[in-house]
């Protein structure tokens, strides 16, 4: 179990179970990540907020089933050449959004990075009037490879004064990871 603090600089992060915490700047994220990602882009991410990589008029829209589905091309158009033997070199990005129009699934492939990032979200609470994602998944594939982050939020507040602790005890170790 993870407790996470994001800012638009910086990044605290305490492993419970391995007693170890990690501090740094927001530029870790986009080293982990190996993709490049504003603070809006994390945050929109954590919130069930739908990001546009493109102008959406290079968007399309589909049905699949009861989702519509907000993609740069046919779905099965990059499915097809997804397990082509010479890989696409088409960014594709696509969002599915279920009968309640909420996003569920979003897809970013990017051929220059050779990374597929996959999002879902399991479940949507409604917190003062607020739609707000309960639980969900990041994950991130590349050819060196895979990264599967599940997030579910235990207790969610909003609109009230931000009043976040966050101390690390003396007895956790610095984790070890790559500094941009």
């Amino acid at each position: 179990m993870f407790r996470v603090l994001i800012s638009p600089d910086s990044i605290k992060l305490i492993n419970y179970l391995d007693k170890q915490f990690f501090t740094g700047s927001f530029s870790y994220i986009r080293s982990f990540l190996n993709m490049e990602v504003s603070f809006q882009t994390v945050q929109n991410i954590f919130t069930g907020e739908p990001s546009f990589f493109f102008p959406l008029s290079n968007y399309q829209v589909s049905l699949s089933n009861t989702d519509t589905v907000l993609s740069t091309l046919p779905v099965n158009d990059y499915l097809s050449m997804r397990h082509a033997p010479s890989k696409p070199q088409i960014l594709f990005h696509a969002l599915w959004k279920n009968e309640e129009n909420r996003v569920w699934k979003s897809l970013l492939y990017d051929p220059s990075l050779k990374t597929e990032t996959e999002i879902l979200y399991n479940s949507y609470q409604t917190i003062n009037e607020v739609v707000f994602p309960l639980s969900g998944q990041l994950t991130m594939i590349s050819d060196t490879s895979n990264t599967v982050f599940t997030f579910t939020y235990t207790k969610t507040e909003l609109n009230l004064p931000f009043d976040f602790p966050f101390s690390i005890p003396s007895s956790y170790t610095l984790m070890k990871s790559k500094e941009p």
